[in-house]
């Protein structure tokens, strides 16, 4: 063969490797898109689920959470009420045990004298 035989013949095998090179990637890209819009469907439903979810929390948790916030705050203020009224009967009974202490002190003290 002459050199514009091998030429030839190079250019067409080229040309033939070219053409199946670019069908090849052609099928290539064409499955990533399909699996690419699978994967997004996919997602978009997970999405949609969350969504729902999310808004049958808003809808029927959210007034049930502020019914039971303000009982616990009711309940924390009355707790705290009752333990200040029960500070102030220590600290009165307290404080009563000290002035019988000290009178019956006074007492010894002057019989003694």
């Amino acid at each position: 063969m002459t050199v514009q035989g091998w030429n030839l013949l190079f250019s067409a095998i080229t040309a033939g490797l070219v053409l199946v090179g670019g069908i090849w990637l052609r099928y290539v890209v064409t499955q990533q898109l399909k699996a690419k819009d699978t994967t997004i469907e996919t997602l978009n439903a997970a999405i949609k689920l969350h969504e729902a979810e999310i808004a049958a929390l808003k809808g029927d948790r959210a007034p049930a959470i502020a019914a039971e916030h303000k009982i616990m705050k009711e309940f924390v203020d009355q707790m705290a009420a009752q333990k200040q009224q029960l500070e102030d009967q220590v600290k009165n009974l307290t404080a009563s045990k000290k002035a019988d202490v000290n009178s019956s002190d006074r007492f010894i003290g002057e019989q003694k004298a």
